[in-house]
This record gives structure tokens, C-alpha cells and sequence, in this order.
């Protein structure tokens, strides 16, 4: 376990932990993937505390597709005790008491209770069929959440939570750890030690280890002949001079060397922050390589419908041409990076 801290430059450091995820493998039959993070001594009031709670919603909405792709489930650390531990059992076997509520209901009877309420009813049908339902307990058995569908009320946050353990179950673990990062990079500010996140020991259901959150430095490869021919005028620049150029992508960028093609260079993306959640890819990086040398030097983009499918992006030219009628200051387009 670790916990992960950025200082002013961006860079992490890593410190020990006391959180620990395990997995078991019956949650391969129904929602196999969890990540999770703890954010220590979090100053809590009305309105930050609004505020978490609406992001999770919102995020739910939308990039969650209403909880089938990612579940967001918070609680209050102080109230369980790790190792926690994500299993999948049949609906009868799941007893614990729901949040806002005062009696303890089965599974199977809070699919049925939750078929009148208005919010969580549109989320039944994700689990409807399932011989096993997804189930978090701590190290006491304390169910802690029953994802998709509701958390349990004894580990539930209040204005008074100082320790958050925040876990986030998916069908899909490249959008769960694009939530959880920008869960705790959002709220990390909170913290005691303002944009400090500790992070979590997972044991997933086959045995592997990983800690989450991810916030590693990102690369990107990209074909510089590919790039120099969408922006016309500065197809003749060699790779070598790319340092040069003033645009703030470009700068990063440097050769790979020959083993990646002798015109592949790589983008260093260590500077993307953890919730930006579009790729990166070929054309963005050509809309951005038209700056050539800062303000007033950007040069005209047109894209030949052949090179948009050339790397299979149908929407290079609209990339290109949005950041061709819309620069920002510098004369770089600064909605791609």
C-alpha cells in the first residue's frame, strides 16, 4: 500500500498505508473490477460536502452510463476496519442495513422495496437476472455497499468524516480508474495535507496486485510524417527541431528512437491532469503542431479525407479545423491538450 503525493511540480512520492482491497474471483460473473483510495483528514462543510455528493451524481449521469460501466461508492473509514473485501453471493445470503434506512433488508428484498423509488429503480435492472449480486465487506463483515444499487447506512459520510475510503466497481476498469482519479483529484485539496491521496492495495480475482489510484506519467506515440502532411506548412521540419517550435505539446515532444520508425517521436504527457478524460491521439497533436513559434505564427490546416482515415480518426479534420477557427492565446488551440 501506498500513498501517493504531488508536490508543486507534479511529481509523486509514495508513503505506507494501511488499506487493502481483496477480490474474489465470483465477482468475475458479474462486475469484475474494483478501484479504490483514501482521502485522510478531509474538512468537510455544507457546501463541500454538497458539492461531493453532486459529483458523484453527475458523474454517475454520464461517464459512469448510469452506473452499468462504474459504481462510485463513498464511506466513512473511522466506522470499518480493513481488509475490505469484494465478493459476489446470492442475493439471499447479503443482509445489512441501506443508507437512509433503519431495518436491515436481504438483497433480494431491496430489489423488491426499490422498485418504488423513484432514483434508485433505474438501476435495478443492471444486477436483474444475476444468480450473484456484488458486495464490499470489511473485515468484521460490515457491508459497506451493495453495487450498483446502494451503500450501506452504518460506513455512510457526514459533515463530521474525516477519512474517506472511496471504491469504485466496474464492468469496465479503464473508465473506473478515470473516476477515481477524478474523484480524489477534485477533493484531495480537502485534505489535511492538501493534494494528498493514499492509496489502496488491490488483490484482484486472480491474484495480481496493483495499487490504485493510477496516476502515472502518460506517453504518447505519434508519426510525424503523418502530422507534418495535416499541417501543410511545416512538413519539411525534422523531427530534431521539434524542441524548438513553440507550442506547449510540441516541446515535449522528442525522437523514440529507431525500434518506434524513424518519424515516430513520443509525447511526453506527464503534464495532462488525471481528469482530462479524452485521448490522447495523432490528430489532436496535429491541430496542436500548426503553432509554430507562439502567437501570430499558427499556419492554415487542411486535412485530405484519405489521412482522417488513414489512423482511423473519422474526426481528424474537425480537430483540425475547430483549432484552425478557434485559438487561444499563444496560438495554440487549448481545448485538445
Amino acid at each position: 500500500m501506498v500513498r501517493v503525493t504531488c508536490d508543486t511540480h507534479g511529481r509523486l512520492s509514495h508513503f505506507l498505508s494501511r488499506s487493502s482491497q481483496v477480490v474474489r474471483p465470483e465477482t468475475l460473473l458479474v462486475r469484475p473490477f474494483i478501484v479504490c483510495a483514501v482521502l485522510r483528514g478531509v474538512s468537510f462543510d455544507a457546501a463541500r460536502y454538497n458539492s461531493f455528493i453532486d459529483l458523484q451524481d453527475k458523474l454517475h449521469q454520464n461517464i459512469c452510463r448510469k452506473r452499468t460501466l462504474v459504481a462510485i461508492g463513498t464511506h466513512d473509514l473511522s466506522t470499518v476496519k480493513g481488509p475490505f473485501t469484494y465478493e459476489a453471493l446470492p442475493p439471499e445470503d447479503i443482509r445489512f442495513v441501506p443508507l437512509k434506512q433503519e431495518r436491515e433488508f436481504s438483497a433480494a428484498e431491496l430489489m423488491e422495496y426499490y422498485k418504488g423509488d423513484q432514483k434508485l429503480k433505474a438501476f435495478l435492472p443492471i444486477l436483474d437476472g444475476s444468480l450473484v449480486f456484488p458486495v464490499i465487506y470489511d473485515a468484521q463483515r460490515t457491508v459497506l455497499s451493495l453495487p450498483p444499487i446502494i451503500n450501506g447506512a452504518h460506513s455512510a459520510i457526514s459533515l463530521d468524516t474525516r477519512d474517506v475510503f472511496i471504491e469504485c466497481t466496474a464492468t469496465d476498469l479503464t473508465k473506473a480508474h478515470i473516476v477515481l482519479n477524478m474523484v480524489v483529484t477534485m477533493f484531495s485539496q480537502y485534505s489535511a495535507a492538501p493534494f494528498t491521496v493514499e492509496g489502496v492495495e488491490v488483490v484482484d480475482a486472480l491474484g495480481q496486485t496493483t495499487i490504485t489510484p493510477d496516476l502515472a506519467d502518460r506517453q504518447l506515440v505519434v508519426d510525424m510524417e503523418y502530422v507534418n502532411r495535416c499541417t501543410g506548412a511545416l512538413r519539411t521540419l525534422p523531427c530534431r527541431s521539434l524542441s524548438s517550435a513553440g507550442c506547449r505539446l510540441v516541446a515535449r515532444l522528442h525522437p523514440c528512437g529507431a525500434a518506434a520508425g524513424k518519424n515516430a517521436v513520443t509525447g511526453d504527457a506527464r503534464r495532462r491532469p488525471p481528469p482530462r478524460l479524452h485521448p490522447a491521439h495523432a490528430p489532436g497533436c496535429a491541430a496542436r503542431r500548426r503553432c509554430d513559434g507562439g502567437r501570430g505564427n499558427s499556419v492554415r490546416v487542411q486535412l485530405h479525407p484519405a489521412e482522417r482515415s488513414q489512423h482511423g480518426y473519422d474526426r481528424a479534420g474537425a480537430a483540425a479545423e475547430h483549432a484552425q477557427r478557434s485559438p487561444a492565446p499563444g496560438g495554440c488551440h487549448g481545448g485538445l491538450y
